[in-house]
């Protein structure tokens, strides 16, 4: 399970702010050297752009994790795909578009215990159109 506490959406030429969101990962071990992620993530505040909120209603990816050990610690990249779906509101007026592209980042964890780790990352989950979402995320996980 992730916890992020917040993601920078930015707009090219319009601003940028942090908005709150919350996520949760799941993974498996494909290889010692590859794992396979799937992430969802749904926002908990709006982040303000020149007068208009935006708010994200979801988001869901799938990542290629690979990642070399060092006792017990592990450095990670992650390469996939990230679709999300966004609702902007101002002035009584609302629009809601999703849309999907690349994510790439990199990160490192560490057991605390046999089954149980800490991890940090930063992950640039979608960046197209003239928007760019992207964040730390800090995760307790726990290994089945």
């Amino acid at each position: 399970m992730a916890l992020t506490p917040c993601l920078n959406f930015d707009v090219r030429g319009g601003g940028d702010d942090d908005f709150g969101a919350g996520a949760l990962k799941f993974g498996s071990n494909a290889h010692d050297n590859r794992a396979i992620e799937v992430m969802a993530a749904a926002g908990f505040s709006d982040a303000r752009i020149q007068g208009v909120k935006v708010d994200l209603s979801r988001a869901f990816g799938i990542y290629l994790k690979p990642k070399v050990n060092f006792g017990d610690a592990e450095v990670f990249g992650r390469l996939g795909y990230t679709d999300f779906r966004a609702k902007a509101r101002a002035y009584g007026y609302s629009e809601s578009d999703s849309d999907g592209g690349f994510s790439f980042g990199a990160g490192v964890s560490f057991s605390i215990t046999e089954k149980v780790y800490a991890q940090v990352d930063y992950t640039r989950y979608y960046d197209r159109k003239g928007v760019e979402l992207s964040g730390p995320s800090l995760s307790i996980g726990y290994k089945f």
